[in-house]
């Protein structure tokens, strides 16, 4: 994978096997799972080297309507393979806090990019999978209540 480029160490962003499977593209039979995802961000951050111990890698937060929570759960596995630092598509990113607050208006869910989107299934495209509605109500709450970097 290393020598393809299809794994660039010290590199997960910019790695386009860790993109496609981060947007649930690959592999074919299946997006995986939240953790085996982060185990495979922290393996290609950490060198991509061949592991000679276990790899810890911390749980996700529960999903609820704060930044830290949306950032792990729904931006960075769901958002980010297609609009990040390097490839912001139409404009928009969503690897940073910063970068999020360009899509939304603190208060304001039905005013902002980011839920209005998301929302109508328009994000993410097909044949990725639409946010659920536990997912849609964290981004709504999160916005209702300030969009605070929590």
């Amino acid at each position: 994978m290393v020598s393809s480029g299809q794994v660039i160490p010290g590199n997960p962003d910019g790695s386009p096997l860790l993109q496609s499977i981060e947007a649930n593209r690959m592999p074919p039979a299946g997006p995986l799972s939240a953790v085996e995802k982060s185990i495979l961000r922290a393996w290609i951050q950490g060198g991509a080297a061949a592991p000679t111990a276990p790899i810890v890698v911390e749980p996700l937060p529960p999903l609820g309507p704060n930044y830290n929570s949306l950032a792990k759960n729904v931006f960075g596995p769901k958002c980010s393979g297609c609009h990040n630092a390097t490839k912001a598509t139409a404009g928009y990113a969503f690897d940073t806090y910063a970068s999020v607050m360009k899509s939304v208006r603190a208060g304001r869910p039905s005013s902002s990019k980011l839920y209005t989107v998301s929302q109508s299934g328009e994000m993410p495209p097909q044949p990725d999978p639409v946010l659920n509605s536990d997912e849609l109500r964290a981004i709504s709450d999160w916005i209702t209540e300030g969009a605070l970097n929590n």
